[in-house]
Protein backbone atom coordinates (compact mmCIF):
# COMPACT_ATOMS: atom_id res chain seq x y z
CA UNK A 1 0.00 0.00 0.00
CA UNK A 2 1.01 3.82 -0.86
CA UNK A 3 0.10 6.74 0.88
CA UNK A 4 0.29 9.98 -1.18
CA UNK A 5 -0.05 13.31 0.39
CA UNK A 6 -0.83 16.40 -1.61
CA UNK A 7 1.80 18.77 -1.09
CA UNK A 8 2.63 22.51 -1.61
CA UNK A 9 0.92 23.88 -4.14
CA UNK A 10 -0.93 20.90 -4.77
CA UNK A 11 1.33 18.73 -5.65
CA UNK A 12 1.12 14.62 -5.09
CA UNK A 13 4.09 13.26 -3.38
CA UNK A 14 4.48 9.94 -2.80
CA UNK A 15 5.23 8.59 -0.07
CA UNK A 16 6.55 4.61 0.28
CA UNK A 17 7.26 3.13 -3.21
CA UNK A 18 4.64 1.74 -5.75
CA UNK A 19 5.83 -1.65 -7.62
CA UNK A 20 6.56 -1.21 -11.45
CA UNK A 21 3.97 -2.58 -13.88
CA UNK A 22 6.11 -4.39 -16.61
CA UNK A 23 8.98 -2.39 -15.91
CA UNK A 24 7.37 0.91 -16.23
CA UNK A 25 7.23 3.18 -13.18
CA UNK A 26 3.13 4.23 -12.66
CA UNK A 27 3.67 7.56 -11.16
CA UNK A 28 5.57 10.64 -12.91
CA UNK A 29 8.24 12.48 -10.25
CA UNK A 30 6.71 14.01 -7.03
CA UNK A 31 8.06 17.06 -8.69
CA UNK A 32 6.68 16.97 -12.26
CA UNK A 33 4.10 14.49 -12.07
CA UNK A 34 2.70 15.81 -15.52
CA UNK A 35 3.73 12.55 -17.81
CA UNK A 36 2.45 9.08 -16.29
CA UNK A 37 2.93 6.10 -17.92
CA UNK A 38 0.69 2.66 -17.36
CA UNK A 39 1.53 0.16 -19.69
CA UNK A 40 1.77 2.28 -22.67
CA UNK A 41 1.12 6.53 -23.55
CA UNK A 42 -1.10 7.69 -21.31
CA UNK A 43 -2.09 11.76 -22.38
CA UNK A 44 -1.88 14.17 -19.47
CA UNK A 45 -2.69 17.84 -19.23
CA UNK A 46 0.13 20.30 -18.80
CA UNK A 47 -0.52 23.77 -17.87
CA UNK A 48 -2.08 26.36 -17.71
CA UNK A 49 -0.10 28.58 -18.89
CA UNK A 50 -1.51 32.29 -18.45
CA UNK A 51 -0.88 35.89 -19.19
CA UNK A 52 -2.76 39.17 -20.01
CA UNK A 53 -2.72 40.07 -23.90
CA UNK A 54 -1.74 43.65 -24.64
CA UNK A 55 -1.03 45.06 -28.77
CA UNK A 56 1.78 44.30 -30.58
CA UNK A 57 2.98 41.30 -28.72
CA UNK A 58 6.13 39.52 -30.50
CA UNK A 59 6.56 35.33 -28.95
CA UNK A 60 6.29 36.80 -24.80
CA UNK A 61 6.45 33.91 -22.69
CA UNK A 62 3.07 33.17 -21.07
CA UNK A 63 3.35 32.36 -17.20
CA UNK A 64 3.70 28.65 -15.64
CA UNK A 65 2.97 27.47 -12.39
CA UNK A 66 2.84 31.14 -11.73
CA UNK A 67 6.57 31.68 -12.57
CA UNK A 68 7.84 34.25 -15.81
CA UNK A 69 10.00 32.59 -18.00
CA UNK A 70 9.72 28.80 -16.92
CA UNK A 71 8.27 26.44 -18.92
CA UNK A 72 7.05 22.41 -18.48
CA UNK A 73 10.42 20.27 -18.76
CA UNK A 74 9.17 16.87 -19.93
CA UNK A 75 10.13 14.40 -17.83
CA UNK A 76 10.62 11.65 -20.76
CA UNK A 77 9.96 11.67 -24.63
CA UNK A 78 6.61 12.14 -26.09
CA UNK A 79 4.47 14.68 -28.52
CA UNK A 80 2.06 17.36 -27.79
CA UNK A 81 -1.38 15.61 -29.11
CA UNK A 82 -4.07 18.45 -28.29
CA UNK A 83 -3.76 22.45 -26.95
CA UNK A 84 -6.88 24.47 -25.85
CA UNK A 85 -6.68 28.25 -25.08
CA UNK A 86 -9.04 30.61 -23.84
CA UNK A 87 -9.67 34.67 -23.24
CA UNK A 88 -11.74 36.15 -21.30
CA UNK A 89 -12.67 38.67 -23.80
CA UNK A 90 -12.50 38.33 -27.64
CA UNK A 91 -9.88 40.15 -29.31
CA UNK A 92 -10.88 43.81 -30.49
CA UNK A 93 -9.08 46.44 -32.72
CA UNK A 94 -7.05 46.89 -35.91
CA UNK A 95 -4.78 43.88 -35.13
CA UNK A 96 -7.07 41.84 -36.19
CA UNK A 97 -5.56 38.63 -34.23
CA UNK A 98 -3.45 37.10 -31.43
CA UNK A 99 -1.51 33.49 -31.32
CA UNK A 100 -0.36 31.28 -29.24
CA UNK A 101 2.25 29.57 -30.24
CA UNK A 102 4.09 26.39 -28.41
CA UNK A 103 7.85 26.53 -28.19
CA UNK A 104 10.60 24.11 -27.72
CA UNK A 105 13.61 25.18 -25.93
CA UNK A 106 13.38 27.94 -27.33
CA UNK A 107 12.24 27.62 -31.17
CA UNK A 108 8.85 26.80 -32.35
CA UNK A 109 7.73 23.61 -31.76
CA UNK A 110 5.08 23.32 -35.02
CA UNK A 111 2.99 26.32 -36.44
CA UNK A 112 0.15 23.57 -36.97
CA UNK A 113 -0.14 24.17 -32.95
CA UNK A 114 -0.40 28.01 -33.35
CA UNK A 115 -4.11 28.85 -30.80
CA UNK A 116 -5.27 32.05 -32.97
CA UNK A 117 -8.05 34.40 -31.59
CA UNK A 118 -9.29 36.68 -34.39
CA UNK A 119 -11.13 39.86 -34.36
CA UNK A 120 -13.67 38.69 -37.30
CA UNK A 121 -14.20 35.58 -36.06
CA UNK A 122 -14.78 36.91 -31.60
CA UNK A 123 -13.74 33.71 -30.94
CA UNK A 124 -12.63 33.19 -26.92
CA UNK A 125 -11.82 29.16 -27.18
CA UNK A 126 -9.46 27.25 -29.53
CA UNK A 127 -8.70 23.60 -29.19
CA UNK A 128 -7.42 20.89 -31.98
CA UNK A 129 -6.45 17.45 -31.17
CA UNK A 130 -3.05 16.04 -33.17
CA UNK A 131 -2.01 11.95 -33.75
CA UNK A 132 0.76 10.87 -31.14
CA UNK A 133 4.02 11.16 -32.77
CA UNK A 134 3.78 14.24 -35.03
CA UNK A 135 4.97 16.80 -32.72
CA UNK A 136 7.75 15.01 -30.45
CA UNK A 137 9.84 16.57 -27.69
CA UNK A 138 12.87 14.72 -25.91
CA UNK A 139 13.04 14.18 -22.02
CA UNK A 140 14.51 17.48 -21.22
CA UNK A 141 13.03 19.66 -23.21
CA UNK A 142 11.38 22.58 -22.32
CA UNK A 143 7.90 23.52 -23.42
CA UNK A 144 6.53 26.82 -23.20
CA UNK A 145 3.57 28.72 -24.72
CA UNK A 146 4.06 32.08 -26.41
CA UNK A 147 1.33 34.63 -27.72
CA UNK A 148 1.82 37.16 -30.44
CA UNK A 149 -0.39 39.90 -31.36
CA UNK A 150 -1.33 42.36 -33.75
CA UNK A 151 -2.64 45.64 -32.69
CA UNK A 152 -5.62 44.74 -30.79
CA UNK A 153 -6.79 47.45 -28.68
CA UNK A 154 -8.03 45.44 -25.31
CA UNK A 155 -6.50 43.20 -22.91
CA UNK A 156 -7.78 40.05 -22.55
CA UNK A 157 -6.51 37.49 -20.11
CA UNK A 158 -5.26 34.43 -22.08
CA UNK A 159 -5.29 30.15 -20.36
CA UNK A 160 -3.63 27.63 -22.47
CA UNK A 161 -3.03 24.18 -21.85
CA UNK A 162 -1.37 21.34 -23.81
CA UNK A 163 -1.91 17.51 -23.42
CA UNK A 164 1.43 15.91 -23.62
CA UNK A 165 1.04 12.08 -24.55
CA UNK A 166 4.55 10.42 -22.90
Amino acid sequence: MTDVKIGAAGVAQVLGSIPSVDGVNPVGTPSNPFCVTLAGATPRDVGPFYETMAASQTAVALKFGGAVGLGWVAPRAGSVTAVSAEVDAAVTGSGLQAALRVYKNGALLAAALDMVFTQAGANTKVTATFAAGLYTFAAGDVITVVCTSGAITNTPNVSATLEATC
